[in-house]
């Protein structure tokens, strides 16, 4: 229903006007004022402005040009007993409709009045079009914004994650990169294990440690194990009322609202990712769930190709280890000598607070660091006497082999140089190639002190072993020139501390 204001001091005029807007159901207010034409204005939406123009004309010119200014959906229709051109130009110039002379008719003004209201409706439907596109406009280039981020996102993650053939810090790097693209608190990777026919927490933020391990999924099962199955993603908006989702897998999320999608590799599911909380406690959204699957997708390959490489990595080992068991076994006095320097070694390593990765060096390269004697003959290893200077030459020269050896396992880069310095002297008189103090990788120089000991310790053909004291006194002894002081101070002090 329109409800229509007339400013204007003829009661015959209005009496037209009100029987014309009667008969189309409209609800008309009168005024004889602008004071009071404006109070109205306040207390009612109105349509419709009608005002006359014959008198008080500044002051209701100001009101016209008011009305039509702040309210945008009010049609302004000028009247006049007064008629003339300026007038009509004057009228549109305020913003009014249109003018209409007097003396008017019922039928003339019904129609007009009609023609008002079509184009009237015509304009509110315009005005209900224009604001839809530009509501659509901008959500449009928000959604450009948003997705240009997103692939320029889905780039650096794809570099980051295939730049490591580490798998943990492939799912890691996974994970943290997914924390702060939706700034979300619950990040999880379940991989699935063949052995156990189960889906395991391989990497998580936001779960605690306990709940991790502890979470095992059968494929079907829950949200998690169906999507393993299907090799789709789903975006869940509430857990809680979601018939899929049971606290019997012990698959616990925070919120309403979970992203859900599967690791695909060749055809293959290989695990799911899961997302859930989000910090500004909204929900996931349609554009989520497109970013989550497309990190999926990349995230898979880089996993694949991680757990391809640890794979190959481990039978690499496997075979060298098998290698050094032979050396091991060619001599009689140095069975289980590798297993002897490893345990000194990693000993001295801890004690000395190296990180964890530093450790596992040095522990991979204790195990290989006589690989090199493979290339030595049996007769020269196992020589009771005293060794001629031309076999003394090829004795020294087994670091050097080893580490050709291992050349080709580019993984065990950092173990092979190791390998290659571990006969060095701290004074720089060691073999292969006379480096000394700092020049010589650390590792090196631990080696060194963990295969010496357990040679003075252990009986060869060329001698008998020394006792643990001796063989500590000779240690120190030696410290600044065959060994490194604080090495040699670290071994002892694992050794007092019971570590090896």
């Amino acid at each position: 229903m329109n409800n229509i204001l007339i400013l204007d001091s003829a009661e015959n005029d209005y009496e037209i006007l009100h029987s014309v807007f009667s008969e189309k159901h409209c609800v008309v207010f009168y005024t004889r004022s602008v004071e009071d034409a404006k109070q109205k204005i306040t207390e009612q939406d109105i349509s419709l402005l009608i005002c006359d123009f014959t008198q008080d004309l500044e002051e209701r010119t100001e009101f016209v040009k008011e009305v039509v200014h702040n309210n945008q959906q009010a049609v302004a229709v000028l009247i006049s007993g007064k008629p003339c051109f300026d007038d009509f130009q004057n009228a549109l110039s305020l913003g009014a409709h249109c003018y209409l002379a007097k003396p008017f008719h019922k039928e003339a003004a019904a129609n007009l009045i009609e023609k008002i209201f079509q184009c009237r409706k015509l304009s509110l439907n315009n005005q209900i079009l224009m604001h839809q596109l530009k509501e659509q406009s901008i959500a449009l280039e928000q959604r450009i914004k948003n997705r240009t981020k997103h692939l320029d996102l889905l780039y650096n993650i794809g570099r980051e994650i295939s730049a490591s053939l580490n798998l943990n810090q492939v799912l890691q790097s996974v994970v943290n990169n997914i924390l702060t693209a939706l700034e979300v608190e619950v990040c999880s990777i379940l991989l699935y294990d063949n052995y156990e026919d189960k889906l395991k927490v391989a990497a998580a933020v936001g779960i605690p440690p306990e709940l991790m391990n502890k979470i095992r999924i059968n494929p079907g099962e829950s949200i998690s194990g169906e999507v393993f199955l299907k090799q789709d993603a789903i975006l869940v908006s509430d857990i809680e009322k979601d018939q899929r989702f049971t606290r019997k897998s012990e698959e616990k999320y925070y919120t309403a609202s979970l992203i859900c999608a599967a690791l695909v590799v060749k055809g293959e599911s290989i695990g799911v990712i899961n997302v859930n909380n989000k910090k500004s406690k909204q929900p996931f959204y349609d554009e989520d769930l497109w970013l989550i699957k497309s990190i999926a997708s990349q995230a898979a390959s880089a996993i694949g190709n991680a757990r391809l490489f640890l794979n190959l990595e481990s039978t690499y080992l496997q075979t060298v280890n098998v290698l050094t068991s032979a050396i091991d076994a060619r001599d009689y006095y140095t069975r289980a000598h590798s297993e002897h320097v490893t345990s000194y070694a990693v000993a001295i390593a801890r004690q000395m607070n190296l990180d964890e990765e530093e450790v596992d060096i040095i522990s991979q390269a204790c195990q290989l660091h006589d690989i090199g004697k493979l290339a030595i003959q049996d007769s020269i290893l196992n020589k009771r006497g005293k060794l001629t200077e031309s076999e003394w030459t090829q004795i020294k020269q087994h670091p050097l082999k080893g580490a050709e050896i291992l050349k080709p396992l580019v993984f065990l880069k950092e173990v092979s140089e190791l390998v290659k310095q571990h006969h060095e002297r701290f004074d720089g008189k060691g073999y292969p190639f006379g480096n000394k103090g700092t020049e010589i990788p650390l590792g090196a120089r631990i080696i060194n002190v963990a295969d010496s000991f357990d040679a003075m310790t252990t009986d060869r053909c060329y001698s008998k072993a020394l006792l643990v004291d001796e063989a500590i006194a000779e240690l120190k002894r030696n410290k600044g020139t065959q060994f490194d002081p604080e090495v040699v101070d670290a071994f002892i002090e694992a050794l007092k501390r019971r570590l090896v």
